[in-house]
């Protein structure tokens, strides 16, 4: 069931993302040190901007991507992607146009108004750019070129780090040397994808009509995904901001550093899992479409490998908590030493939310992503409702448990959903 080239993938993903986390750190450094906590402040907003703008204006369409992938041939997924980059150019220019003349009310309303012109528009086109970079990892992901993707993702990196470096450092631009650099960074691998499409795509003729003809189509597959992604933000992120008025910033820092653990379990496993392992599965799905005996056959060992790999983690994990006691308390400052209180809990409820992976890839393969949106609603509506509960009275545990119940009941519907499917 596992293949080498999936283990394969996976270690290089794994190995890739510990580099480029080393790469990052230096930028995270360069904006701590040069940057005056106001400065840090705002490019904080700005970043969380440039996060949340682009899922609306991409429209889904790079999901819909996805869904359709494993189902047509090479020349129909290049016909594909040239639809839905004609598509994403068409809704979103005028929109970006529109950003920019309004750059005085952004400033006004999502800044507080120190966000210059330069600031918002260099956001603004990292914000339209970001579409294009994507597009290219997903489909570096889906062909599982593991190491072509690491290579791209650390050479942008590193071209990112380098342009902060000269931009911030020599030539002292601050806020908007480091988002410069991250346009420049992101800007190599666009050009590099431009090259690759005209290339490879852009040599055959689409009609302009059969674009907008598949537009429709396109934002049905790919809309569901909008919301999905904000629930799992909430899912994700709402506990912080109902522990700072709950229970005090003090206890919001402790909770995060203790999640920070969660966010190395997605970097390490979660996401070289999810590129290697889900791409494979769509593909022997796709081939035994006519074959409803053996689709079954797959699906069963695709849930033996979930209970399997989600056993794995839970041992993995305990017996890596208890081996690291001292470790912790000798790299982590005293103040923070209650985080370690927090950490085992909230990374079991990450295997949780490691077996949604497995046990939602069929809905993925029929296309069906409104069974995904609604667990997600369900969970993040659950960890509000119970942080609202728990944590008056139990504080930090109370959030904690929130969180891990959550991940819990969305694993547990997406099972439930699969066996009424199955």
């Amino acid at each position: 069931m596992l293949s080498f080239s999936i283990i394969k993938n996976f270690l290089i993903y794994s190995a890739g993302n510990i580099l480029l986390r080393c790469i990052t750190a230096g930028t995270s450094f360069i904006a701590i040190t040069f940057l005056t906590p106001k400065e840090f402040g705002l490019l904080a907003l700005l970043n969380n901007f440039i996060a949340i703008t682009p899922i609306f204006l991409n429209l889904g369409l790079r999901q819909g991507y996805f869904l359709e992938y494993c189902h047509i041939n090479k020349a129909q997924q290049k016909e594909m992607l040239h639809h839905i980059i004609f598509i994403y150019l068409t809704l979103a220019i005028p929109v970006i146009i529109l950003a920019i003349a309004s750059t005085g009310w952004i400033n006004k309303t999502l800044f507080l108004g120190e966000a210059n012109s330069k600031l918002i528009l260099t956001a603004l086109a990292i914000c339209f750019i970001h579409f294009f970079v994507e597009l290219l990892l997903q489909v570096f992901r889906y062909q599982t070129k593991s190491s072509k993707l690491i290579i791209l993702q650390s050479s942008m990196a590193i071209i990112t780090l380098l342009g902060n470096i000269l931009l911030v450092y020599f030539f002292k631009l601050k806020t908007w040397g480091i988002l410069l650099g991250n346009l420049i960074g992101m800007l190599s691998i666009a050009i590099f994808g431009m090259y690759q499409y005209l290339k490879k795509v852009c040599h055959t003729h689409y009609p302009v009509i059969k674009s907008w003809g598949k537009t429709k189509y396109y934002l049905k597959l790919g809309l569901p995904f909008i919301p999905n992604i904000i629930f799992y933000w909430i899912l994700t992120s709402s506990d912080r901001w109902i522990l700072a008025r709950l229970s005090g910033l003090e206890d919001v820092g402790i909770y995060s550093l203790a999640d920070s653990f969660c966010q190395l379990f997605h970097l390490l496993i979660l996401y070289p899992l999810s590129a290697s392992y889900i791409p494979d599965m769509l593909e022997k799905f796709s081939k035994l479409k006519n074959q409803p005996a053996k689709l079954q056959d797959l699906e069963k060992q695709n849930l033996k490998l979930m209970w399997i790999f989600m056993a794995l983690a839970c041992v993995a994990i305990v017996v890596g908590f208890v081996a690291s006691k001292q470790i912790f308390y000798w790299l982590i400052p005293t103040k923070y030493h209650a985080a370690r209180n927090f950490i085992l809990i909230l990374l079991l409820g990450q295997v949780f939310y490691m077996g949604t992976y497995f046990s939602t890839i069929r809905f993925i393969y029929l296309k069906q992503p409104k069974i995904i949106l609604w667990t997600t609603f369900i969970a993040a509506s659950t960890n509000i409702f119970l942080n609202l509960i728990l944590t008056p009275y139990f504080g930090l545990y109370g959030c904690t448990w929130a969180t891990f119940i959550s991940f819990g009941l969305m694993f547990f519907l997406s099972l439930v959903k699969l066996n009424i499917t199955f």
